[in-house]
């Protein structure tokens, strides 16, 4: 199957909208470590649905976790897919801790830890969404306040504010069923620094935060195609 992945960077074809946040029933996985009673609908377009976790998983450090990312020569499909200049980052050569942690989260193999989300529906499932995905669902969103805009620096992404920081509006669902301080997406920040990548806050931010802070928590997104997707599940309030 050939993955297309379109992440808030081509026009969008965004379905469902005002049901972003919506419980999903019939999808539940069960992981050593974790129980998902609730999923929730993230983004769908007319290819690609995509399912977050209600809860925050971890606390994670990343170093804890990408023994074989550590020379960044690993990069997923996801990864692949985001923007070319964060794609050319992604060499053996680059050993920003940022650049291997977003390695790490965008793992889609199956041998990979977040493998363990997907059920036989799902194409894959990686550790958090990206940057451009998150925008992607809070930008289509109905009721929002404000709409986030990606700049791209030298290390990567960055929220077009001139503060640096960037209110994530509470209408937004997704966000305020959150249950940690801070969760990671799976993009780097366009920092300074080699060990930051974009986080959402608890605080009502969009901003960056350092890779290996061991309070930070991951949301696993699984992705299903949307013709599966419409045939086998509902959606519920709530």
């Amino acid at each position: 199957m050939k993955i297309h992945l379109r992440f808030g960077t081509e026009p969008s074809d965004a379905k469902n909208t005002d049901k972003y946040g919506w419980k999903v029933n019939g999808y539940n996985v069960t992981t050593d470590e974790f129980t998902t009673g609730v999923w929730r609908l993230f983004y769908q377009d007319s290819n690609y649905t995509y399912l977050i976790t209600d809860e925050c998983i971890g606390s994670y450090r990343p170093s804890d976790y990408y023994g074989a990312y550590q020379t960044g020569a690993y990069v997923s499909i996801v990864g692949q897919k985001l923007s070319p200049k964060i794609s050319s980052l992604f060499t053996a050569e680059n050993k920003n801790t940022n650049i291997r942690t977003t390695a790490w989260l965008t793992d889609t193999s199956d041998s990979g830890m977040w493998s363990e989300y997907k059920n036989s529906d799902a194409v894959f499932a990686i550790g958090s969404p990206t940057a451009e995905l998150f925008v992607a669902s809070y930008n289509n969103r109905n009721n929002k306040s404000n709409t986030i805009t990606l700049g791209l620096g030298t290390c990567g992404y960055t929220e077009n504010t001139e503060s640096g920081w960037l209110s994530v509006d509470d209408n937004y669902g997704i966000y305020n069923k959150s249950t940690s301080s801070y969760w990671w997406l799976a993009s780097p920040s366009n920092s300074s620094s080699d060990r930051e990548l974009n986080v959402v806050g608890g605080i009502g931010c969009f901003s960056g935060g350092i890779v290996d802070n061991g309070s930070f928590a991951v949301r696993p997104i699984v992705c299903i195609p949307t013709s599966v997707f419409n045939s086998k599940y509902t959606l519920k309030d709530g």
